[in-house]
């Protein structure tokens, strides 16, 4: 399963667009979480790291992408 812009879809049926960063620019930031019992390890490490890459990388963060925001939707994906 794949978090999709918000949406939870199947990895087979995940799809991107040429208007996409990635696709276009070849870049990314991305971070690989381990959650043990239900608790993401190191949760507010990954956090920042993830805000400062999309810094780095001069991408545009959204308001919303706080770190409550952002647990939320790994939550809804870990449950999926």
């Amino acid at each position: 399963m794949i978090n999709l812009n918000g949406k939870i879809v199947a990895s087979e049926e995940a799809s991107l667009t040429v208007s996409n960063r990635g696709y276009a620019y070849g870049d990314a930031v991305f971070e690989t979480l381990r959650v043990i019992n239900g608790k993401i390890m190191f949760w507010e490490d990954h956090y920042f790291r993830f805000m400062a890459g999309m810094r780095i990388m001069r991408m545009e963060i959204p308001a919303g992408f706080s770190p409550e925001f952002l647990e939320q939707e790994i939550r809804e994906l870990l449950e999926a």
